[in-house]
């Protein structure tokens, strides 16, 4: 995968008949700022789980993920903040840090990284599961 620096990519893979998978690579620019995009994949469904990944370039232990929806609500409940800049971890969506729940999601989602900088550029990737709720598209 090529890296693209202060901007992300993203695909989408179906896991079985109704569950998805949409994952996201994203990378800072040389001087490790992280800007905020909307990852333009229209999700009609459930939003299930998200698992964080840190990648090859340095990042900083306890950096913060958010996921937004149109309204500019975390649509995850605050459960990606402080991630492990060397583990792979899951989070589910939650309404008040202990109910977990399935998040509806009718559209696009922003992703936003904060204090992921240690020195110059850093990345990470997010994986996104979903069950759809539309057959006429994702």
């Amino acid at each position: 995968m090529a890296e693209i620096k202060g901007s992300c990519i993203w695909g989408l893979r179906q896991l079985n008949h109704w569950l998805y998978l949409l994952w996201v690579y994203w990378g800072s620019d040389d001087a490790g700022d992280v800007q905020d995009v909307i990852i333009q994949c229209r999700i009609n469904g459930d939003l299930i789980c998200v698992d964080t990944r840190p990648g090859i370039l340095p990042i900083a232990n306890g950096y913060d993920v958010t996921l937004t929806d149109a309204l500019m609500m975390d649509v995850m409940g605050g459960t990606l903040a402080d991630r492990s800049n060397t583990d792979a971890e899951r989070a589910w969506p939650t309404d008040d840090g202990t109910h977990i729940l399935r998040r509806r999601i009718y559209n696009c989602l922003t992703l936003g990284v904060a204090n992921a900088v240690v020195k110059g550029a850093t990345e990470g990737y997010i994986d996104i599961y979903f069950e759809r709720r539309n057959k006429k598209g994702v």
